[in-house]
């Protein structure tokens, strides 16, 4: 995918509208790839279970339903 990526860049040119980067931008885009690389993997380990459980009383909430008045209120332009 890198590569592909690097391709476009240096082979695509003017066909899709690329222009090459700089030093300090590419130094850019891979210091920040990398600081997100640990995040997703962090993220991909912590189980679904565990989430479950913290937004299971959220999903069990009743939505009251809404008044005669809320209902034409919202009926009126």
């Amino acid at each position: 995918m890198i590569g592909c990526q690097i391709m476009f860049i240096f082979v695509g040119g003017s066909a899709l509208s690329v222009t090459p980067l700089s030093l300090v931008q590419w130094c850019y885009s891979v210091v920040l790839a990398a600081l997100c690389l640990p995040f997703g993997i962090a993220v991909r380990l912590i189980s679904d279970k565990l989430f479950e459980k913290i937004y299971q009383p959220f999903s069990r909430r009743q939505v009251l339903p809404a008044t005669d008045e809320e209902q034409q209120s919202q009926l009126r332009p």
